[in-house]
């Protein structure tokens, strides 16, 4: 398979660049209804129907539910306007993978989701970088990922979701909530692993341009170095998380294609040597006697050192 080439694709205000397929059709745009709601958005395309989608335009700051809103009028799905002119749809919390099992019959209405799972290592390691100079608003961090399919399509959405409580709102305190780090990828399933390993990079390479963050949101330096520091840490945790499924991916493919030849792939721990056998039985070595270590013994049962048979364990790959 070619080597994907990645080209700088740039938004037209200037706000990010990220890094896209040469040859791609790509969109990258920063939507700013209000100061303080930065909402990256990068959508793309290859020729052969992987999408590839970072942020989302609609997503922006939401308002949880509460008896006071509901009791002015204002019940869940409708817009609230704040006092310095924010507006945030009223909505109850989707933390992590609930944003997936909402957002994605949103967007694919005959999607079948078929896996979702809590992302407590991601959701961790986001907030250590989110909160290190301290979370004073006593914000919460949650992420998740679902797997879905779509017109025999596989699909694949991370995200990363922040409730906040003790927002003053019309009718009594409420919470806020916001979407702080989605991607996701549709793609046909012979093209999985390029629409992991570009989803990966695209968002592991989306960065704000630190000149137009410190100008438009007026920040202090301190705040600002912060900013940029957390979001370069988001960018490694993405291509991580891509990464990983690429493996995990590969590593299926090799335990079927075993299955289907009824073979193992062994390998000695000692000399990284691979070699291959037929897969009946649970235990191999391979002999250290010179004269026979090119041979593989197979054994229903572990030996042990006790049983005085010099041999090396060798290592069942992908098992």
């Amino acid at each position: 398979t070619p080597r994907t080439r990645f080209v700088p694709a740039r938004d037209p205000g200037g706000a990010f660049t990220v890094e896209a397929p040469e040859g791609w059709r790509t969109q990258a745009q920063m939507f700013l209804p209000s100061l303080g709601d930065l909402r990256p958005e990068v959508l793309s395309e290859s020729p052969s129907g992987i999408l590839v989608a970072l942020g989302d335009r609609h997503l922006g700051r939401f308002l949880q539910p509460t008896p006071g809103l509901q009791q002015m009028g204002a019940r869940e799905g409708m817009s609230y306007q704040t006092p310095s002119g924010t507006t945030m749809v009223i909505m109850r919390y989707l933390p992590g993978a609930m944003l997936g099992d909402w957002l994605i019959p949103n967007k694919f209405p005959d999607a079948r989701i078929t896996a979702r799972r809590e992302r407590a290592d991601l959701q961790q390691s986001l907030a250590a970088a989110r909160y290190r100079a301290g979370n004073a608003m006593n914000a919460s961090l949650h992420a998740g990922e679902v797997e879905f399919e779509h017109q025999g399509k596989r699909g694949l959405l991370v995200a990363a979701t922040e409730f906040t409580p003790g927002f003053a709102a019309a009718g009594g305190e409420g919470a806020m909530w916001s979407v702080i780090w989605l991607a996701s990828t549709l793609a046909p399933k012979t093209q999985w692993d390029e629409a992991l390993a570009a989803t990966g990079h695209m968002a592991g390479t989306l960065r704000i341009d630190p000149r137009w963050l410190m100008q438009t949101m007026r920040l202090s330096r301190e705040v600002h170095a912060a900013a940029m520091e957390a979001q370069e840490h988001t960018n490694r945790l993405a291509r991580q998380v891509f990464a990983e499924r690429a493996e995990q991916s590969d590593r299926h493919a090799r335990i079927r294609g075993d299955l289907v030849s009824g073979t193992f792939r062994l390998r000695d721990p000692n000399t990284g040597e691979q070699t291959t056998a037929a897969a009946t039985h649970n235990f191999y070595y391979r002999p250290n006697d010179f004269r026979t270590n090119d041979q593989v013994w197979g054994s229903n049962r572990q030996l042990t050192p006790g049983e005085g048979i010099d041999v090396t364990a060798l290592q069942i790959l992908d098992w």
